[in-house]
């Protein structure tokens, strides 16, 4: 039987200094029975829009707030 396993993991670097984009890295791990294949892919992102987005929605105010802190 061949079965296929993926995960994604989320982690967020908000160690950034003012004024710098952050970025956030997706962990990609694709197992099965052959191979283990794992990646891990940095994508950057406007932080003060992606706030205002969830400020705007009906995600709760403290997920935007945590982005700004």
């Amino acid at each position: 039987m061949h079965r296929t396993q993926k995960r994604v993991y989320v982690t967020s670097d908000n160690g950034v200094e003012s004024g710098a984009i952050p970025t956030i890295f997706l962990k990609l791990l694709n197992i099965n029975e052959d191979a283990l294949h794992a990646e891990i892919v940095k994508v950057a992102y406007p932080i003060q829009q992606v706030a205002e987005a969830i400020y705007n929605s009906d995600i709760p105010d403290f997920y935007g707030d945590f982005l700004l802190r």
